[in-house]
């Protein structure tokens, strides 16, 4: 019976032992993983804060294109006006034109 209890004894032992090895290894591992998650985390971060600003340089670049798109669509307007009061001058006045007679070279004038 003493044998069996030294055996049983050496077994719990043993087990014991790697039951120890086996909780620091899932602390390793668990470390591990929360290291790994921390890098993910930071390299994610980065990632947003690049993106972030560049959303920001891109609606200051959409904005400025709004602006000039605003500007180019009032010289269009303005275009559009100009073209409707020639169109009505034309209709107005007529389509006459005059034709250069050339260049005046010599005049003599007499008294």
């Amino acid at each position: 019976m003493a044998e069996e209890n030294e055996e049983l004894k050496e077994e719990r032992d043993r087990l014991n032992q790697e039951l120890d090895d086996l909780r620091n290894k899932a602390d390793t591992l668990e470390q591990e993983m929360k290291n790994e998650i921390d890098q993910e985390n930071e390299k994610l971060k980065s990632q947003k804060d690049e993106l972030s600003g560049q959303s920001s340089s891109l609606e200051k670049q959409r904005e400025e294109l709004n602006n000039e798109a605003s500007i180019l669509d009032n010289l269009v307007a303005q275009l559009n006006n100009k073209t409707k009061d020639l169109k009505n001058q034309e209709e107005k006045l007529g389509t006459c034109y005059w034709d250069p007679l050339g260049e005046v070279v010599n005049i003599e004038i007499y008294w």
